[in-house]
């Protein structure tokens, strides 16, 4: 389906639901390594809940968001 195709083109990071602040620090990680690798999947797609975790504070400048 539409998922499997996207995850054929971009490194696809889900926002997980509770956890630790280290463990979505450590995905924010993965998500920007994925931005600057260029191969096979060009670029990262990061799924995230509107005035979740990804909007306290965080700077999606030039490459870390072309979307919302």
């Amino acid at each position: 389906g539409l998922w499997h195709n996207l995850e054929l083109v971009k490194t696809v990071i889900v926002e997980p639901q509770g956890g630790e602040k280290t463990d979505f620090d450590e995905l924010l990680q993965v998500y920007y390594d994925a931005i600057k690798c260029k191969g096979v999947k060009d670029g990262a797609l990061l799924v995230a809940v509107c005035r979740g975790k990804v909007s306290e504070g965080l700077d999606f400048s030039d490459d870390n968001a072309r979307a919302v």
